[in-house]
């Protein structure tokens, strides 16, 4: 599970996130760190908001970019060790 936080602490260090959806994804981050798991919550509508802008546009370039020009290794990687993680759980 620490390669999968290592990996969405690098993304947002990449991604550029307006300001108040960084200061609710950092709130909960530090959150997430003090408990070993918070569980399911309430959805938190700053972040919604942000992810749903996010698909879009990600939406948007895929319409508009030519076949095969979207690098997916990267995807594929996280994705793939995500689910062997998950599997090693249960």
């Amino acid at each position: 599970m620490n390669n999968i936080k290592q990996a969405v602490v690098d993304t947002l260090k990449q991604t550029t996130v307006p300001t108040a959806s960084r200061k609710t994804i950092d709130r909960l981050l530090a959150q997430k760190k003090q408990t070993s798991e918070l569980g399911r919550g309430p959805r938190i509508p700053t972040i919604d908001k942000f992810i749903d802008s996010c698909f879009e546009t990600a939406r948007e370039f895929c319409v508009e970019a030519p076949e095969h020009t979207i690098p997916t290794d990267a995807a594929n990687k996280l994705f793939l060790s995500v689910l062997h993680e998950t599997w090693e759980k249960h």
